[in-house]
């Protein structure tokens, strides 16, 4: 889902050092030959293709396409169509009939969404802002499936799609605020997000925080529904008493929390 008109960027806290490019969540440098200095410095897929061309003489747009794509999984460079919403989605679905008889699905770009874990504020501040943007993809989708299923129930549709952003949001939180004072992102593909940081770093605590921050927004939920009872409540307490799964083998973060080291 690369195009050659595509803005090739390199992350905010991603930098081009001498040595390559230089990750500071990850504490590591990945090196770059002068052809791959060539590529993230053109501007565009196509005018990192037309770059190496110029210099080697030869057509180096599917080497370029691999290179850029290799480069986007690892979240060390950012991917930009000139509309991003609209061309990715047809993307997605211009590649839907390709892809399905193989068994796989179209890919999408990842993104690297900037998290500053100073302080607890600028991680919430930070934090809200990259997840932001799945978690309002994730509450369309939960009003768009209730109204589908639940037409005659309309009430629950603002109910559903406020509970499920608002369990993304916590979600992800909880796992961003147990790691202050530690290099953090936010890594996106789709409506896959999760957070990347420093391997070993709190591994088990950051896991549960996800999970826990849900369970919490759960509580306070049924907490309201005790005081003030109303449908409304108690549908948003019970979709948000979901994030107990995170505590299971079923969810990456409750087979982390189970690993024995």
């Amino acid at each position: 889902m690369i195009s050659p008109s595509d803005r090739i960027v390199l992350p905010r806290d991603v930098r081009l050092t001498s040595d390559g490019l230089h990750d500071p969540v990850r504490g590591a440098t990945f090196p770059l030959n002068a052809s791959a200095r060539l590529v993230v410095g053109a501007g565009t897929v196509a005018g990192a293709a037309g770059a190496l061309r110029a210099r080697f003489g030869v057509d180096a747009l599917a080497d370029t396409h691999a290179f850029v794509a290799q480069l986007n999984a690892r979240l060390l460079l950012e991917v930009v169509p000139l509309r991003p919403r609209a061309r990715l989605a047809w993307r997605w679905l211009r590649g839907l009939p390709v892809m399905l008889p193989t068994g796989a699905l179209p890919v999408f770009p990842s993104r690297r969404r900037f998290v500053a874990t100073s302080a607890y504020s600028s991680i919430v501040v930070t934090g809200v802002r990259a997840v932001g943007p799945v978690a309002t993809a994730y509450g369309a989708l939960a009003a768009v499936a209730t109204t589908l299923t639940l037409h005659a129930l309309a009430w629950v549709t603002p109910c559903a799609a406020a509970a499920v952003a608002g369990g993304v949001v916590a979600h992800e939180l909880g796992h961003l605020l147990q790691l202050r004072g530690v290099p953090a992102c936010v890594a996106v593909r789709g409506l896959r997000v999760s957070v990347l940081h420093a391997r070993g770093a709190r591994t088990r605590r950051v896991a549960a925080g996800g999970p826990l921050a849900g369970t919490a927004l759960a509580a306070v939920a049924f907490a309201a529904f005790f005081v003030a009872p109303s449908p409304e409540l108690a549908a948003i307490a019970a979709l948000e008493s979901l994030q107990l799964v995170g505590f299971t083998v079923l969810t990456s973060d409750g087979r982390r929390l189970c690993a024995r080291s």
